[in-house]
């Protein structure tokens, strides 16, 4: 995927209530990445298949149904930015069963949220959430990011807030049937473990009671670097990352066995290939024992396109 930053406004953040898959909200912040600094209006936005592969982590060659899941989701599941206002993130989904791509159209009325901020919106790398495992540690990680953020403009790496349970209940919309140590334990540990170990950021908590009710949490979030390379800690995570982040980009030149000049890089598709004879597949024998060279330069830091 060539664009990565995602740029939300602030309110969109803080206050808007909907319930998502977590897939789901992957597949809409790939939309949202593509939306450019200088557009003045929305486009027809395009999500390869492989994509959705990776999101899912499925190995299937047929995700037909699967695809037909997330746009009836998409297209039936409105949110609410306030009590009076309540849309669909998109209004056109677009895939034809055999093709490798689907089409999106998003929402008119959700230009001011996405389009031309000036003032008070977050603005996030989507690599930061493709590996999170739930669709409301992905809203907290928004959440506490869109805080950090905010402290970050007086050059603070670290920083505190106050929400209520009943915020996050709302925002969330999470369930009567969720008690509080559900959330603790579903949500807050999790988020805890998945910040530190995938994200550009790190948290830890403490519950605010009234009596013996926990009503609020008190949240310290601060910088982290250790989750920044995370996609190197598997073979098949570090495929998943280069073929979001790295499309057409060259990877690694070498010269072969007899001498010829090889320059590898990885196609819309997914699959690796040499620009220097781009109409030559190469087989999927050779295609695993580069894949698993390319793992290697990168675990030892020798891949160009990183630096």
């Amino acid at each position: 995927m060539e664009n990565k930053i995602i740029k939300k406004d602030q309110d969109l953040i803080r206050n808007a209530r909907y319930t998502l898959s977590d897939v789901a909200i992957k597949t809409l912040s790939i939309l949202i990445a593509q939306i450019r600094v200088e557009d003045k209006d929305f486009k027809e936005y395009i999500i390869n298949i492989n994509e959705f592969k990776d999101l899912t982590g499925t190995t299937s060659k047929n995700i037909s149904d699967y695809i037909e899941r997330m746009t009836t989701e998409l297209l039936s599941k409105p949110f609410k930015i306030d009590e009076y206002n309540k849309l669909n993130w998109v209004t056109v989904a677009k895939y034809k069963k055999g093709e490798n791509q689907v089409k999106f159209e998003i929402h008119r009325d959700l230009k001011p949220y996405l389009i031309g901020m000036k003032n008070n919106f977050l603005q996030y790398d989507i690599t930061n959430i493709l590996k999170l495992k739930s669709t409301y540690i992905i809203r907290m990680y928004e959440i506490c990011k869109d805080r950090l953020n905010e402290n970050k403009r007086y050059n603070n790496k670290k920083t505190k807030f106050n929400i209520e349970i009943k915020k996050i209940r709302e925002i969330f919309e999470i369930p009567k049937s969720y008690k509080n140590n559900d959330i603790k334990r579903h949500i807050l540990d999790k988020a805890v473990i998945q910040f530190a170990d995938k994200t550009d950021i790190k948290i830890s908590y403490t519950e605010v009671k009234q009596g013996r009710k926990v009503v609020s949490l008190d949240i310290v979030v601060q910088e982290n670097s250790r989750g920044s390379s995370d996609f190197l800690s598997s073979e098949r995570d570090f495929i998943s990352y280069v073929r979001n982040s790295f499309i057409n980009k060259t990877l690694l030149k070498y010269k072969d066995s007899v001498g010829k000049e090889i320059e590898l890089a990885v196609c819309p598709e997914g699959r690796l290939y040499n620009k220097k004879e781009p109409s030559k597949a190469i087989d999927p024998k050779n295609s695993k024992m580069l894949w698993s060279t390319l793992y290697q330069y990168a675990l030892k830091g020798k891949l160009e396109v990183f630096e």
